[in-house]
Parts: structure tokens; C-alpha cells; sequence
């Protein structure tokens, strides 16, 4: 067919795809209303014009909106040489609006085109090319039609509107301007949010508003695909109706150019509770503490949901979503092929109790204040104290989620948000040591209406007031906690009716019956963990899981370098280290940067037995 798209998303255009076409398959793809530009998505504005809307691609960050179809008119070219015209042209009011760009690719290459290393035909890189509207039809140039004859010709197609089951013709015309021939395509570009499903469980934990649960995919349907799903869940901080959208969408199309295999369904859940908009800063949510119990909260909903949803289940988890899918398979049972872990803002200590806490993390996440002093001391080995059965047993991260399997965790050396703890004090307003930050302020920052209680703060039981007179025989107190060999010598018993550390608001916990009960109320027990249970670990994001298999741990920072030559050299601040593989590279950066996780993805997909 002198038309002919990827239908199948293997990266080339082949014999198979001439058979899917002959037997009357319609090519799927999207409409494009993103924002996003160049290399950096995040530096566009979130109310800024659609890319569809100009007259060029709009960078890298573009391309992944762009369907490579290629021509062939090689038999014609040798046959009726230069006596001809060749033009794409369509009756659809809709495509007509759509927008081409005349490539020279490789028809064995086509699935490498979001990498912007191909040229249009005039020699212009692609990933900045002028584009053209089909309108009353275009005239190819002759020295893209001849590069027929070599395989190389492309057209790169933009729809800024959806165009469902439409078709668009290549057609050659005599001089006289005689329709000789005419070749369909048929197209069906859907509202990329139809090609997904949505689940929205923000109601569960409190939240409002996202986008409606909606599992049937009519602009991508299940005929197109196998059987099952991918499922993403967001991490925190994601604004409902703006950010987990476009960072959905954004995974779902770097998925689709991978060869995703199977359906896709992205989460929403109350991740960002307290969330406000900050000019010249943008979304911020303070209190992390209450979107972790939210995670919690969320956990029963999301596995009673998947129960629904017919066939295999693989879990893509960003950040602090893995909280919740982690929740979800430990106490909830939620089944699952394989558990994607991205970025994941978890205690290493919930996976392995034992080698996940370190000589070294254990120091460096410990406050100055409480260096010297008996580990029995801490909120974090509180529960320690308590005999099986009871409730208070359970306060802990060690061993949190040690029963979740099947695992495959990328991790980042280069990570800044969920980086490794340095025993330092760093600013809270920073991106750098934002999840070692809430571990080592627990009990000393409170957040929003919630008590000071737990973490590191200390109780001012066990300690003396220094009283001090100046001059004017005024009296300044200040008090001294109890020091390091003194406070070894407290009892158990002493402990769990007075613990060192700042003691829990609620009173109960410090019954023998009472505490027992309490603390086994499961979202009471979220609350405390996420509040007042500081972790001795590091996080899984920016680290190898010791319990699974190297080859099912991934440095995305040295592992995934490809595409760093298009990028500044990194500079002196956190956020201008541009070539390293921070918290949100995968969405951020271009297809071209990140294709290699969304590859290996696919892989393992791909290979179900594995």
C-alpha cells in the first residue's frame, strides 16, 4: 500500500503490517492537546497553547504526538517518472485540519522516530520542523517521493482533533490534473483519556473532583491489544484535575511508542490533600504525612477495584504510590504479575527488616540530638517492647511490606527528592532531601492541625530544668534532657508507660489493655506510622533492593544514559542537573531520554513466565 502506518508497534513497517492493512485493520492513534515542549516538559506553562495549535514540532517532548506513516510509490515512480503529481488529501472536515511534516526515515526505523534524530526533507532536524496542514490537499515534493525508491520516505502526521474512522488518501493526479489513482488510509484519532482507563478512588480517602472511573477504552479497544492491564499509580503532590492527567497521559503514550502490549488504567487517588497553588513556585502539598495514612486509606478501594478488571495485572507506581499498591498487596491481597516500582518514596526497612537498615543509614538517618543515645530509646523501636498479638507489636516500618513479591525496582543514584540521608539539616522549601526531610522532622515539625507526638522529639519527663539568673537577677530556664547512660538504664516497663521520646497524644496507648486494642485499629496504626515512626533506612527510590535479584534492580542514573549529549551539563543547584536521572525524569524528559525504562517495561511484560 503506497500508505502504510506501525499498526502493530514493533518499530518498523513490514510485510506484517501489509497484511494487517489488506485484511481492513484501522490504525489508532491520538489527538494532541499537550503543553509540553523541548527537552524540559516541566518549563512550559500549564495553561500554555496546545502544540497542536502552531505551525512546528514543539521538540522532542513533541514527537511522541507525531504517527510516522510511510509511502511507498516506488513502482510508480519507476513507471511514470516526473509525469505525475502525488498529493495526500482527505474529505474529512476534521483531517484536514491535520498537520504533516515530510520526513526522511528509515521504514525500518519508525519506531526510533521519537528520538529526534531524523531529518525532514529538506535537512531540518524533525524535532523542530516547520509543519503543514493537509487542507485542500498537499503536493509532495519530488525529492521526498524519489527517497520512495529507497525506503526513506515518511510522513510525520499531527491531528489537532480527534477524526474517528476517517480516511486520508494518497492520490496521483496527470497533468491535466486526471485522478489516476488513489490509495485509503484508515484512521481513527481518539481522545488519548479514551485510550486509557480511569480509576478514581479520591473519594475513599476524602478527596474530590479527578476524572471519572471510566474502564472502557473506546478510542483504544481491546481488539487492538492483548489481554490485561498496566496500571499506573501517581505518586504525591499530583493536582487532581491537572497534574495526574497530564502525567498519566504522558506514561500511557512513552508506553504505546514501547510496544505496550497490553490495556493501561492510571489510578487517582487523594495523594495531595492540603495541596495548594503557589505563584512562581506551583503546586505544593506540606502535609506528606497525612497523603501516607491517605495511601493507607486507599488500599482496600484499590485492590476491590482490581477485582473488576479482567485479565493479568502489572503495577507501575511513582513516589509515594508505591505506598499505596505496596498496602494494597500486603493487606489487602491485591494479585499481581509483576509490581513496577519508579522512584519509590518506601522505607527500604518494609521490604527487608534486616538488610534494608545499614551502619550507615542507620547514623545518617538519625537527628545529632539522639546520637549516643540507645536504640531501645526510639519511637522506632518502640514497638519492640510489646509481646505478638499485641497491637502496639505492629508500630513499625521494619518488615511493613516484607510478604510483597514479584518486584522489579527502579532506583536512582542521581536521585534528589527521595535521595540517601547525610545526618545534616537541610531546608524544607528545597526539592534536595524533601523524603529524608519528613523522616528525621517527625515529632518536631507539626503539620497542619496534627499533635507534636513521637518521632524524634524528646519527653520532657525524663530530663531537669537548668535554671539560670542574669544580672538582673532574672531567672531563664532551659531544660536538659537526661543524658546518653542514665537514660540506658530506664526499663521496659518504664518505657511503655513513659516512652523517651515525645509521648503519643492519644493516652490509651499507654494501657496494657487499652493500647492493645488501639493500636491494632488498622487506619489508626497508618495514622501512627506515617505521623510518628521515623524510618532507619533509606528509600527503595534512590536504592537496590537487597531481596530480589540484581537483575531486577535498575540505577535508571547509570543503567538509562541515553540521549544525555541533547542535554545542558548539569549545573551546581539540585535543580539544574539536567543530565542525571532525578525524581521525575521519566516524565520531564523526552521520549529520546527515557525510552530504555519504558522498553525494559515492556520486556518484562512481554515475558509473562519471567
Amino acid at each position: 500500500p503506497p500508505l502504510l502506518p506501525d499498526y502493530n508497534r514493533d518499530g518498523k513497517i513490514d510485510d506484517t503490517d501489509v497484511w494487517d492493512y489488506a485484511n481492513g485493520r484501522v490504525k489508532y492513534f491520538w489527538a494532541n492537546n499537550d503543553t509540553w515542549t523541548g527537552d524540559n516538559a516541566f518549563a512550559a506553562s500549564w495553561n500554555a497553547c496546545e502544540n497542536s495549535k502552531d505551525d512546528i514540532v514543539n521538540g522532542r517532548n513533541d514527537l511522541i504526538n507525531f504517527l510516522p506513516i510511510s509511502v511507498d510509490v516506488a513502482s510508480f515512480v519507476s513507471n511514470w517518472s516526473s509525469r505525475v503529481t502525488y498529493r495526500l488529501e482527505t474529505f474529512s472536515r476534521a483531517l484536514r485540519n491535520a498537520k504533516v511534516v515530510l520526513a526522511e526515515i528509515d521504514h525500518q526505523c519508525v519506531g526510533d522516530m521519537p528520538f529526534g534524530t531524523d531529518k525532514d526533507i529538506d535537512g531540518k532536524e524533525i524535532f523542530d520542523a516547520a509543519v503543514s496542514s493537509i487542507g485542500d490537499g498537499i503536493v509532495m515534493k519530488r525529492s521526498f517521493i524519489e527517497k520512495s525508491c529507497d525506503g526513506r520516505s515518511t510522513l510525520l502526521m499531527e491531528f489537532p482533533e480527534c477524526a474517528r474512522n476517517d480516511v486520508i488518501y494518497l492520490s496521483i493526479y496527470s497533468k491535466e490534473n486526471e485522478e489516476l489513482f488513489s490509495s485509503p488510509l484508515v484512521l481513527h484519532i481518539g481522545d488519548v483519556e479514551k485510550m486509557m482507563g480511569w480509576l478514581n478512588i479520591r473519594g475513599v480517602a476524602g478527596g474530590s473532583d479527578g476524572l471519572p472511573t471510566r474502564l472502557v477504552t473506546e478510542d483504544w479497544p481491546e481488539r487492538e491489544h492483548e489481554g490485561g492491564n498496566l496500571i499506573f499509580v501517581h505518586g504525591y503532590n499530583m493536582a487532581e484535575d491537572v497534574e495526574a492527567p497530564f502525567w498519566a497521559k504522558n506514561v500511557f503514550k512513552k508506553m504505546w511508542w514501547a510496544g505496550l502490549p497490553c490495556g493501561f488504567v492510571a489510578v487517582q487517588w487523594h495523594g495531595n490533600e492540603g495541596q495548594k497553588y503557589v505563584p512562581g513556585v506551583g503546586f505544593a502539598t506540606p502535609n506528606y504525612y497525612g497523603n501516607v495514612q491517605n495511601a493507607f486509606r486507599s488500599a482496600s478501594a484499590l485492590s476491590d477495584a482490581m477485582r473488576s478488571i479482567d485479565g493479568e495485572k502489572w503495577f507501575l507506581a511513582h513516589s509515594l504510590g508505591n505506598m499505596l499498591v505496596s498496602a494494597a498487596i500486603q493487606d489487602c491481597g491485591m494479585s499481581h504479575k509483576k509490581y513496577f516500582m519508579l522512584n519509590a518514596a518506601v522505607a527500604m526497612e518494609a521490604f527487608n527488616p534486616v538488610a534494608g537498615v545499614t551502619a550507615e543509614s542507620h547514623d545518617n538517618m538519625t537527628p545529632q540530638a539522639w546520637l549516643g543515645y540507645a536504640d531501645r530509646l526510639r519511637a522506632t523501636h518502640w514497638f519492640e517492647l510489646f509481646p505478638e498479638g499485641d497491637g502496639r507489636r505492629l508500630l513499625t516500618w521494619k518488615g511493613r511490606f516484607a510478604s510483597v513479591t514479584n518486584i522489579v525496582n527502579f532506583y536512582s543514584s542521581q536521585e534528589e527528592v527521595v535521595n540517601n540521608g547525610d545526618s545534616g539539616r537541610h531546608s524544607i522549601f528545597e526539592r534536595n532531601y524533601v523524603w529524608y526531610n519528613q523522616e528525621t522532622l517527625k515529632g518536631e515539625w507539626p503539620i497542619m492541625m496534627h499533635e507534636y507526638e513521637g518521632g524524634w522529639a524528646f519527653n520532657h519527663s525524663y530530663g531537669n530544668v537548668k535554671r539560670e539568673y542574669d544580672a538582673l537577677n532574672e531567672c531563664h530556664e532551659e531544660w536538659q534532657k537526661m543524658p546518653a547512660q542514665e537514660a540506658s538504664a530506664l526499663t521496659d516497663a518504664q518505657l511503655r508507660q513513659s516512652p523517651f521520646f515525645l509521648h503519643f497524644y492519644n493516652p490509651a496507648m499507654y494501657t496494657s489493655k487499652n493500647g492493645r486494642i488501639v493500636a491494632n485499629n488498622y487506619l489508626y496504626r497508618a495514622e501512627m506510622l506515617a505521623y510518628t515512626i521515623p524510618s532507619e533506612s533509606y528509600a527503595v527510590g534512590a536504592n537496590p533492593l537487597p531481596q530480589i535479584d540484581e537483575d531486577y534492580n535498575f540505577d535508571m542514573g547509570t543503567l538509562f544514559a541515553y540521549g544525555l549529549s541533547d542535554l545542558p551539563e548539569n549545573g551546581e543547584g539540585t535543580t539544574d542537573k539536567h543530565r542525571d536521572w532525578q525524581h521525575s525524569t521519566f516524565v520531564q524528559r523526552s521520549y529520546k531520554r527515557t525510552h530504555q525504562l519504558f522498553q525494559t517495561i515492556v520486556n518484562f511484560i512481554k515475558c509473562k513466565g519471567e
